[in-house]
């Protein structure tokens, strides 16, 4: 492959990560996985793979799409999806740079503020239509499909490589072993081991370009064989989480409010950064709280910030939870209580 080929390979190979990631996997995409051109060549890129984890990931995502049909691999991977990404279960993978990167379980924090500013400087921003943050891994994949297809067209390789340093290889090794713990599924076991494969060797091919050697041949071998892989899924040629443009950067600015954690009910002065909260302190003046305020009303934004929110309406079925539309949940509510006879309701 020639260097626009390995980019384009590369791209593809994100495209596909972010896309397992983003949402709940859908079936008709799983139906394509589990048969045809990818299924056929991810069996044959095992059998040539030299590369031990990606060969190990490759085999438990074959062999959990082997063992069930479609329908059946939606519905449980519904499930898993609910409970490592949107916190229906107990041990939750949480899919966020900030995360890890402050080694708290808040979102919002300093790691959104530094992928917002990379977005800005390559001339994008998170879509508004996919409703997650901007640390999300998912986005991040996508950001970096970006870098890669305008790389195979410029030849700009420094700011696909610096994202990759600076965000991606610094908290997605961490992320895919906390998946690799938290799942019982081969499924998301093999995207975890798969994804943490190609990061890695990703970096090992960043210096190689940089210094303008050759990449691994073992590497280029998987490449080329995934993104025949891939093609044959015929994925979305546009982009669903960045868009182009920049977004703005919000004006610093401080809101007078109050806390709401207990019935005192304090004043409160809340400053927020690009729109995300920095810090809370007491309002001046206030005759409730004397302008101060107590461990957790100085904290309160690490309770609006906490990973372990809640962000989508979920349906538990046969004792596991999945996600939900709003409307549905509004109407499984109705429709139960609807059902129920009046006499027996206190």
């Amino acid at each position: 492959m020639d260097f626009r080929e390995i980019n384009l390979a590369r791209a593809r190979m994100y495209h596909f990560l972010s896309a397992m990631f983003r949402d709940e996997v859908p079936e008709a995409l799983l139906e394509k996985m589990s048969s045809g051109v990818f299924f056929d060549q991810l069996l044959v890129l095992q059998d040539s793979c030299s590369i031990q984890d990606f060969c190990s990931g490759l085999g438990r995502i074959t062999g959990y799409l082997k063992s069930k049909s479609a329908a059946a691999a939606y519905k449980e991977l519904r499930h898993d999806y609910a409970e490592l990404f949107l916190n229906a279960g107990k041990n939750p993978a949480f899919p966020y740079e900030s995360c890890y990167q402050n080694r708290d379980p808040l979102v919002m924090q300093d790691a959104v503020t530094s992928v917002r500013k990379a977005y800005r400087e390559a001339g994008v921003r998170k879509s508004e239509g996919y409703a997650d943050l901007d640390d999300h891994i998912a986005v991040e994949l996508e950001f970096m499909r970006y870098l890669a297809e305008k790389a195979a067209d410029d030849n700009d390789q420094n700011s696909q490589f610096d994202f990759l340093r600076n965000h991606l290889m610094g908290w997605s090794v961490d992320f895919c072993a906390v998946l690799t713990g938290a799942t019982s599924s081969d499924f998301y076991r093999g995207l975890a081991e798969l994804t943490m494969s190609f990061l890695f060797n990703e970096r090992m091919y960043s210096f190689a370009a940089l210094a303008q050697q050759e990449a691994a041949p073992a590497y280029l071998h998987v490449l080329e064989q995934m993104s025949k892989a891939i093609a044959g899924l015929g994925l979305e040629k546009g982009y669903t989480l960045i868009a182009e443009g920049a977004a703005p950067v919000a004006a610093n600015r401080s809101v007078k409010t109050h806390c709401y954690i207990c019935l005192g009910l304090c004043g409160q002065e809340v400053t927020l950064k690009d729109g995300i909260i920095t810090s809370c302190k007491g309002l001046s003046g206030d005759p409730k709280g004397g302008g101060r305020l107590c461990v957790k009303g100085a904290n309160a934004h690490a309770n609006t910030y906490s990973a372990y929110r809640l962000k989508s309406p979920l349906i538990k079925e046969n004792g596991r939870f999945r996600k939900a539309s709003w409307q549905e949940a509004l109407d499984l509510t109705a429709s139960r209580l609807k059902a129920m006879d009046p006499e027996t309701v206190a």
